[in-house]
């Protein structure tokens, strides 16, 4: 990695909103570098661990190519945006979003998966609170 920042694609926005896909297809292109993990979440919930640790995880760039960062929970927090007006290297964002309806029906597929006695489908459209290492993202 050359001594100057790496200049930043941040991918944010609703979940299930194909990030993933865009993890992909961009990090797949040369002048693209995708770190190994998608979701560095570093504006949000790995700040505290610094601004080293985040370019440790572009290592491997080469002069030429913009480091990919696909973290979609960067959408659902203010102190988020203020982090990253305040990375010092050039950068932009991509918001990602869906239809309502077909993320919601999405989102509650998907956390079917995860928790095995998981609220009806009506308690969950009435809130519910997820969170993100010690914050609360949406309800």
């Amino acid at each position: 990695m050359s001594k100057e920042l790496p200049k930043l694609c941040i991918v944010a926005g609703v979940p299930r909103s194909g990030s993933t896909f865009l993890y992909h297809f961009m990090g797949a292109h040369p002048e693209i570098f995708k770190p190994f993990r998608k979701e560095t979440n570093y504006f949000l919930t790995n700040y505290q661990r610094g601004i080293g640790w985040y370019l440790s995880l572009f290592r491997d760039i080469q002069p030429e190519q913009i480091a990919l960062d696909v973290s979609p929970s960067y959408f659902f927090d203010e102190t988020t945006i203020q982090r990253i007006k305040a990375y010092p290297g050039e950068k932009r964002v991509i918001i990602t979003v869906r239809e309502p309806a077909d993320y919601v029906l999405s989102w509650y597929k998907q956390q079917l998966t995860h928790y095995k006695n998981f609220m009806p489908f009506d308690q969950f459209i009435e809130g519910w609170t997820a969170t993100r290492g010690d914050g609360t993202l949406y309800t």
